[in-house]
C-alpha cells in the first residue's frame, strides 16, 4: 500500500481547473477561488530551493471537489492550510472525504474559539480541545474508513491526533470516494484560506499524519509515440505543449486515434527538478483528454516498466491519473531517477 494520489497547485485560474483538470468548483469567479498571486509571494508551504509553487486561495462560501472516484474507500487525506485573517474559524465543512455513492462524508468543520469539529457519516462526533490560530500553516489529516457499513474517522492536526477514532454503524459500504476543500471563513480572498497540495494514501497504516511537500514538475523531453500525433515526438515538441501550466490551447492531437496510441515524455533527474536532494514518497501523473468516444490512461514508468492508473470520464472529456509510490520495477525513487510519463488512448 502507500501513496495513491497527490496534487500540487499551479497558476491555473478557477475556470481552467474546472475545464481542464477534472476538478469541479462551486464558483469559477476569481473573487471566490484563485491561485496565490505568484509563486512564493503569497503564503506558500514550501522549502528552500523549491521550484516555483502556488497555493489555492479560497473563501468559505466556495468549494473545490476533486475528480470523482479517485479516492480509496479507506486511508488518509492530508494537506496544509493557512488562514490569512485574524478572525476565528467559521462553521464551514472545509476538509472532507466524501462517499461516491451518496455524498455523505467524514470531515472537519470550523468551530468556536478556533477549534475544530469532526463529523463521521455527517454526524457530529467530537470538538477538539486544541486551538488552531490563524496566519500560520497547519497540517491536517483525516484517517478514514468507509469500506464497510461501519465508518470510522479521526482528525489529526500538526502531526498529532486531536480526536478519538470515531465510528458510525449506519454507513453504506463504498468502493471509492472523492475529496472536497473550502475556505474556513467567508471573507474576500485578501483574507482567504490558502491550501497547499493534497496527499491521499490508501491504507490507514500509511503515514498520513506526517507533513509532506507536494511539488509540481513538468516533463523535460519527448521520448516516443505510437500513432499519428501533431506535433510529432522529437526533442521537446510535445513536451512544450504538455508542460505546466494546464492550458487547453496547448495540446498534442492524434489525427486517427486508436486504442494503444500513446505519447511518452520524461522528467529527467528528479533531484534537479525539485531543487534538493529529496526523499521521494511517490510520483503522480495527471492527464486530460477531450474527444467523443476517446478516453486515455496515464502511467508512470522507469525503463520498460509502468504503473498504470485510473480514468474518470465525464461527457467527452477524460481525466487520467497514475501514481507510483515506488519505482515500477521495484525500489524507492531516488534523486537521480528519470521518470517516464505515458498517456495512452484506451
Amino acid at each position: 500500500m502507500g501513496l495513491k494520489w497527490s496534487w500540487a497547485w499551479g497558476p491555473e485560474i478557477a475556470l481552467v481547473l474546472e475545464n481542464s483538470s477534472g476538478w469541479d468548483l462551486s464558483s469559477t469567479s476569481a473573487n471566490n477561488i484563485a491561485p496565490s498571486a505568484s509563486g512564493g509571494v503569497a503564503p506558500e508551504f514550501t522549502y528552500a530551493g523549491s521550484p516555483t509553487r502556488y497555493s489555492l486561495n479560497m473563501r468559505g462560501s466556495s468549494l473545490a471537489r476533486t475528480p470523482l472516484g479517485i479516492g480509496a474507500p479507506q486511508g488518509w487525506l492530508s494537506s496544509h492550510w493557512y488562514l490569512n485573517n485574524a478572525s476565528p474559524l467559521w462553521g464551514y465543512n472545509f476538509f472532507q472525504v466524501t462517499a461516491t455513492s451518496n455524498g455523505r462524508g467524514i470531515y472537519a468543520q470550523g468551530a468556536g474559539g478556533n477549534t475544530l469539529n469532526l463529523y463521521v457519516n455527517n454526524f457530529f462526533r467530537e470538538q477538539t480541545t486544541q486551538v488552531f490560530p490563524s496566519q500560520t500553516w497547519h497540517s491536517i489529516g483525516i484517517k478514514y474508513d468507509m469500506s464497510g457499513t461501519t465508518w470510522s474517522g479521526q482528525l489529526w492536526m500538526n502531526g498529532v491526533a486531536v480526536t478519538s477514532d470515531w465510528t458510525d454503524t449506519g454507513g453504506v459500504a463504498q468502493t471509492s470516494c472523492y475529496f472536497q476543500i473550502s475556505g474556513v471563513i467567508n471573507a474576500g480572498l485578501a483574507d482567504g484560506t490558502f491550501w497547499s497540495g493534497l496527499v491521499h494514501y490508501d491504507d490507514m497504516a500509511d503515514p498520513g499524519s506526517t507533513s509532506r511537500f507536494v511539488t509540481r514538475v513538468s516533463p523535460t523531453a519527448d521520448v516516443s509515440e505510437v500513432g499519428s500525433w501533431s506535433p510529432a515526438s522529437g526533442g521537446t515538441a510535445q513536451t512544450t505543449e504538455l508542460a505546466s501550466p494546464l492550458n487547453t490551447a496547448t495540446t498534442v492531437t492524434d489525427g486517427t486515434p486508436a486504442s494503444g496510441d500513446n505519447v511518452v515524455l520524461n522528467v529527467n533527474n528528479l533531484g534537479t527538478q525539485l531543487g534538493v536532494t529529496p526523499n521521494i514518497y511517490g510520483v503522480t501523473a495527471h492527464g486530460y483528454a477531450d474527444g467523443v468516444g476517446i478516453s486515455i490512461e496515464a502511467a508512470v514508468g522507469e525503463g520498460a516498466t509502468y504503473t498504470t492508473g485510473s480514468s474518470v470520464v465525464a461527457g467527452a472529456a477524460t481525466y487520467a491519473t497514475a501514481t507510483a509510490p515506488t519505482k515500477p520495477a521495484g525500489g524507492a525513487w531516488s534523486s537521480g531517477d528519470t521518470v517516464l510519463l505515458k498517456f495512452e488512448v484506451s
